[in-house]
């Protein structure tokens, strides 16, 4: 049976947990980005920023400012050739290994892509969707960067109506295919999987809420979810993938945006986000061995409301080690600019 303990680094005060790798940790603060070895290393070197006018730069030093303005990075991302690419606020780039930043051409207008919501292929490629409010339900597409390209270029596009906006889109090592998620109700929810690129796609699940997902996670025999719900009750998902067949797992609290697999099982948190569907006013990381469910952690939202952000666990891109798991809060209470650690113990 797995233990956890949760602690506070306090050497990365300020600091937030971008990109987790076996050996190394990416840190942002504002909108510039750092490294720093893993281990008893207290170096922390500056390796690139995204750049922004003057006035922003200045105002997302502080904290309500930086949430109003949602001046976060949401993707970093290591590439195959060592560049780093990057999203930050409705904006998107590359940090080259000289620190020089190279803004990609090929957007139409202005988009956010949501945290660890791109997938990565066997080629190294990018794959990720457009996210905003939408409420027009206008036209959504798919969007692919190729390591070393100076542009994106559109691979797939949502008809006007069709969906409001893409969640996610998750590259699948165990049948090197690439899935997506879209919201935000009724046939808007979907599940779609493609093995070509998007050429062709599958629509695997649609219909209502309990399609309607942010992040997924994968073994060799199923597809695991939460729920992203707004008015019906969460519950987390196993997607077999011989039948594509459906086995609740267990019903959560609220609505859940990210997740993440380690050793012990797999990771969910639930956003304080104050919807209908939601049970309590906290942000909280639940654990699945497959079979049961668990809340590990939990706190209170802050005192702001919703447009100022809702109160999230956010985890780093990247694999990271299997024993640990960092993480920082947004809109939590007690948590501003903290970082953590997660320590798992298999047993």
């Amino acid at each position: 049976m797995s233990t956890f303990n949760f602690s506070e680094i306090e050497s990365l005060k300020g600091y937030s947990v971008e990109w987790d790798s076996k050996d190394k940790l990416i840190l942002a603060k504002g909108n510039n980005l750092y490294e720093i070895e893993k281990g008893d290393s207290k170096e922390i070197n500056k390796i690139g920023e995204f750049p922004l006018p003057s006035w922003k730069k200045f105002l997302i030093r502080f904290l309500t400012f930086q949430r109003l303005l949602r001046g976060f990075f949401y993707n970093v991302v290591v590439l195959k050739n060592n560049d780093i690419f990057v999203t930050f606020g409705k904006s998107l780039g590359v940090i080259k290994q000289n620190g020089e930043f190279i803004h990609l051409e090929g957007m139409d207008r202005p988009f956010r892509v949501l945290r660890n919501a791109i997938a990565e292929d066997l080629d190294g490629s990018l794959y990720f969707g457009e996210y905003s409010s939408n409420t027009s339900r206008d036209i959504m597409r798919i969007y692919k960067y190729c390591p070393g390209d100076s542009s994106i270029k559109i691979v797939y596009t949502f008809k006007k109506g069709e969906i409001r906006h893409i969640h996610g889109v998750y590259f699948d090592k165990y049948s090197n295919s690439i899935w997506c998620v879209t919201g935000d109700v009724g046939s808007e929810c979907k599940f779609i999987q493609t093995f070509d690129g998007f050429k062709t796609i599958s629509v695997i699940g649609s219909g209502d809420e309990t399609w309607r997902a942010v992040s997924l996670l994968f073994s060799e025999d199923n597809i695991f979810y939460a729920m992203d719900a707004e008015f019906q009750e969460n519950k987390i998902f196993l997607l077999s993938r011989q039948d594509m067949n459906r086995i609740e797992i267990g019903k959560m609290d609220g609505p859940v945006y990210y997740s993440v697999k380690r050793e012990g099982g797999y990771f969910f948190q639930v956003t304080a986000e104050l919807c209908p569907s939601q049970k309590d006013k906290n942000a909280s990381i639940w654990h699945s061995n497959g079979k049961q469910l668990n809340k590990i952690w939990f706190k209170e939202k802050d005192k702001y409301p919703k447009f100022m952000m809702p109160g999230t666990v956010n985890f780093p891109n990247g694999e990271g080690n299997s024993n640990e798991i960092y993480f920082h809060c947004v809109g939590v209470s007690g948590c501003s600019s903290k970082t953590f650690k997660l320590s798992i113990n298999s047993g």
